[in-house]
């Protein structure tokens, strides 16, 4: 028989205690069904379509599936969190993690936005390996309102993370585009390539195209452009040093650029003085963040700095501004070029594989190739616009996905209700 609780359940974590529930309350384990996963190690995967997930996410493909969607897949045992993932078709599930299946009353879609709102990792038992039971998992409450009601919620949130989603893969496309233009230019040397084989340069306009001479010159780098030179990037950028120990300003909050904000979404994360340990670099307007650490995983980034708040930065970074003539978008592409990074990466000093470092005077060290001022203002006119688009992209997602999470504790609880099917603008 379902048990229900009284509409009371502070117990039902990230909800404030004493939340008032307009809805039923019911036990997880009537209306939601966990199915266990099956190992499938990386060597015995075949490339195909089927994802595949453990209990952090998804880890690979596959070219058969275990079962089909629509289903949510929950993390089951681990140190780290356990993931929560939305999975429309076909999908394998090792035997890390759950899939589900619902009560014909429970929308999937609004189970998935409830249990990622909620999380996981308070459930876990155990020490040496904690993990999620079905038994844990059946006694939690889950608010139900009526099946029309689960449908308005989940098709609002839905069309939120599609327009964030969106917004990913165009700003991806953009930045892509302001790299491949960089390639071309300033490491390929398509244009000045062309003119030599008695092409006309593809791609740009004859005006664009006189910038670019017909030849090459030997240097210390190889072979580049005829009258074009070879520096250091201390030539092109300033390093920065200004540091703050925000617990000195306790009630201020800061913009907070850090390695785990720029993994989840390349966005800062609003912070107390009070709740930020350590000192932080102080990041001017302008700015270009280099990660120092680990550098086999490139992260480079150029911040929106000028709001109501001071930006400051994790001291992993390298905060750096370019020099004149160059621009910030010219340097920014730079960091992102494949040669730029195969060098950096070779840089690190530590022995330790998840700790290693580039020191800045080895950074500020390193050759570069300084094409003629007029070379670079043009590169910079064109990206512009790309990279700022890329910019507005990602601020329109971080105030979706805010509205998204202010809403929806709010519409699970039942305290706000949405009267027609949600629009989102396009």
């Amino acid at each position: 028989m379902m048990r229900q609780a009284s509409q009371t359940a502070p117990s039902i974590n990230r909800f404030r205690s004493g939340t008032e529930f307009k809805w039923p309350l019911v036990q997880m384990g009537d209306v939601v069904t966990l199915h266990y996963g099956k190992g499938l190690t990386e060597g015995s995967r075949r490339p195909g379509p089927v994802p595949v997930y453990g209990t952090n996410g998804r880890t690979g493909w596959h070219d058969t599936a275990l079962a089909s969607g629509p289903t949510v897949i929950l993390g089951r045992k681990g140190m780290g969190n356990l993931g929560v993932e939305w999975c429309e078709g076909p999908f394998w599930v090792i035997d890390t993690a759950y899939y589900t299946s619902f009560r014909e009353d429970v929308v999937p879609r609004f189970f998935y936005y409830f249990a990622n709102y909620v999380g996981l990792n308070h459930l876990k038992d155990g020490t040496s390996n904690p993990s999620l039971t079905r038994e844990t998992f059946s006694r939690q409450w889950f608010p139900l309102p009526p099946i029309h009601e689960q449908q308005r919620i989940a098709s609002l949130c839905a069309a939120l993370d599609d327009k964030v989603e969106l917004n990913r893969q165009t700003s991806e496309t953009l930045e892509a585009m302001a790299h491949t233009v960089f390639k071309s230019w300033f490491v390929d040397f398509d244009p000045v390539l062309a003119k030599v084989e008695g092409r006309d340069p593809c791609g740009i306009n004859a005006q664009t195209a006189a910038l670019f001479p017909s030849s090459f010159q030997d240097s210390s780098l190889g072979k580049i452009p005829k009258g074009w030179g070879v520096g250091t990037l201390n030539d092109l950028v300033q390093l920065s040093h200004d540091t703050l120990s925000p617990r000195e300003y306790a009630n201020e909050v800061f913009d907070h650029y850090s390695i785990p904000a720029f993994d989840t979404g390349r966005w800062p994360t609003e912070e107390a003085g009070i709740q930020i340990k350590s000192n932080k670099a102080v990041v001017p307007l302008d700015a270009i963040l280099l990660s120092k650490l680990n550098p086999r995983f490139p992260r480079v980034w150029m911040p929106l700095v000028g709001g109501p708040r001071r930006s400051i930065a994790s001291t992993e970074f390298l905060i750096l501004t370019s020099k004149a003539p160059m621009s910030r978008e010219y340097v920014f592409c730079l960091f992102n070029s494949q040669t730029f990074l195969d060098i950096f990466e070779s840089l690190v000093t530590g022995t330790s594989g998840s700790h290693q470092r580039v020191k800045p005077e080895f950074l500020l060290a390193m050759q570069a190739v300084v094409a003629p001022l007029q070379v670079i203002d043009s590169f910079t006119q064109l990206v512009v616009p790309m990279l700022a688009k890329s910019s507005v992209n990602l601020r329109q997602s971080r105030t979706l996905s805010s509205l998204r999470d202010t809403l929806l504790p709010k519409l699970i609880s039942g305290e706000l209700r949405l009267k027609e099917p949600a629009k989102v603008l396009s």
